[in-house]
């Protein structure tokens, strides 16, 4: 299921995969189902209140993201089976936009996943962050756990580790992009994220039907991550939501290595479709014996009849942390067997005893560590040991946090730069400035230096006080100093951020504030 914009539903692209209610009859003006929504065959139009979710005719070009994010999904399945004429696996849509929206921002997307929900699908992909969630849709997220729905969620497309909501609730599977080369692109990141997938792309099927240009970002990485998740899920519908996560994170690949400054928040590291897939297929979910991502989870299930064994794990991320988070789960009749978890650097014993006295968190000093489970019992049980790493907190910068700024008409304009002087700026800077004028005065922005890398290390304007899409005045990036900027009638928040390479001199510029009335 896709809670988005709209979606073009006559594409060729799409043949064979659209959801349809058996329960609904068509163009009959009726509530055959019950379900609050009439004609409700191929999905429902949350902002309008009715069964077309396709995009208004005339403002094709404003509603292009719902599309492209379920041709990346159709796109997939249809490599993964084949030209078919019914796929197993369909595509259910809640556009989330009113069709006469000013605004195009996903103003109903919480009432979508709330929506969404109601159908019970296998799978809800989110590719959109932001705004305030309703209480409803924060029970939403809960009823999906609780139902083995499993959502996926984009983080954001700002250089940024802020918690994005719904990605940053614990029911989201949340996701981050990379770029062809494994580093962070046009995303956030932070310690909610789960795993990263490719944020650039064109969906190549799109091509031949003149679809509006290119959309880069987290969205793309979220709906390869659905397409996976469909793909298990058809797999090996027995599957949980626990084993699934478990999946995609045993067969991640590491990125420390590629994004040294991101330590531990880019989640497991990157997607591997196929290996997910397998790993679903084989119900091979706990047969990975040694773990090197910053996150990930090691498991065993025991089949009633089993004799005894011993199983062996380690984990070895690639770089030096803080130590390790454990958040054991096991279910199931583990009588009698005991786990042993041991520090690969001194041999000291972090914990040793029966599955069943484990407690619910296990923090060691060191992130490597070697695991050994005794089974013992000849009943079905299934164990995991999900870890996270704690980073060791190296970040140094020029400017950092948010600096209040009170402007007044009566005093001179006063001079903000990055920090760095004569040096470049730092790496991943994320500093904020909020301008402040006087009852009756608006904020003035002059530069008077600009070098940043274009369209990589950028300054955003924001109305206001915080950093909501929908506030987004402009992004100023490169060497070309912008004409003077006049925000009338609010504070203003300036917002600097670096990724983690080619830092350039910076920028400088003087902000003053004026009466209304010398406009």
């Amino acid at each position: 299921m896709i809670v988005d914009d709209a979606l073009v539903t006559d594409l060729d692209l799409f043949r064979g995969m659209l959801w349809s209610n058996t329960l609904e009859v068509p163009n009959n003006g009726l509530d055959d189902d019950h379900n609050g929504r009439v004609d409700d065959v191929i999905g429902w139009d949350i902002s309008d209140q009715d069964e077309d979710v396709r995009p208004p005719v005339q403002r094709l070009a404003d509603y292009p993201h719902g599309t492209y994010m379920a041709a990346h999904i159709a796109q997939r399945i249809r490599a993964h089976f084949g030209e078919m004429d019914d796929y197993p696996i369909k595509l259910l849509f809640i556009k989330s936009i009113a069709d006469t929206a000013t605004n195009l921002n996903m103003a109903d997307g919480y009432l979508g996943l709330e929506t969404a929900v109601s159908y019970k699908p296998d799978v809800v992909n989110l590719s959109w962050s932001g705004g305030i969630a309703s209480r409803e849709a924060r029970d939403a997220l809960v009823q999906a756990r609780t139902e083995d729905i499993f959502v996926v969620g984009a983080v954001g497309n700002f250089p940024q580790s802020d918690p994005a909501f719904p990605a940053s609730h614990p029911a989201v599977f949340a996701v981050a992009g990379i770029d062809s080369n494994g580093h962070l692109y046009r995303s956030n990141y932070g310690d909610e994220v789960d795993i990263a997938a490719p944020s650039a792309g064109y969906p190549e099927a799109l091509l031949a039907e003149n679809s509006p240009g290119d959309i880069d970002g987290v969205s793309n990485a979220t709906a390869l991550v659905t397409a996976t998740v469909a793909l298990m899920k058809y797999t090996n519908p027995s599957l949980s939501n626990r084993q699934i996560q478990l999946c995609l994170k045993a067969t991640a690949s590491p990125l420390d290595s590629r994004n040294p400054n991101y330590p531990g928040l880019l989640g497991a590291g990157a997607l591997d479709s196929q290996a997910a897939i397998n790993c679903a297929k084989t119900r091979g979910w706990y047969a990975f014996d040694r773990l090197e991502s910053p996150e990930g989870a090691i498991g065993y299930a025991n089949r009633r009849g089993a004799g005894a064994k011993i199983r062996h794990w380690t984990i070895s991320p690639q770089r030096d942390y803080a130590g390790l988070t454990l958040t054991p789960f096991v279910q199931g009749e583990p009588k009698g067997s005991a786990l042993s978890i041991v520090d690969s650097h001194s041999g000291d014993t972090i914990w040793r005893g029966q599955l069943s006295a484990l407690p619910y968190e296990i923090k060691t000093e060191h992130a490597a560590i070697s695991i050994e489970l005794e089974v013992k019992s000849n009943k079905a049980f299934d164990f995991q040991l999900p870890y996270a790493t704690r980073n060791i907190d190296q970040s140094t910068r020029f400017c950092t946090g948010t600096t209040k700024v009170p402007l007044s008409a009566d005093s001179p304009g006063i001079v903000i730069e990055d920090g760095s002087g004569a040096e470049n700026y730092a790496f991943n800077s994320d500093c904020k400035w909020h301008f402040v004028p006087g009852a009756g005065e608006h904020v003035m922005l002059k530069f008077l230096e600009l070098d940043t890398e274009l369209n990589v290390d950028s300054l955003y304007l924001f109305r206001g006080e915080g950093t909501q899409q929908r506030n987004l005045l402009m992004r100023i990036s490169g060497q070309q100093l912008p004409h003077n900027i006049l925000v009338e009638g609010s504070s203003v928040l300036l917002w600097f951020a670096s990724d983690a390479q080619n830092e350039n001199s910076g920028f400088k510029l003087e902000a003053s504030a004026i009466p209304a009335a010398r406009q």
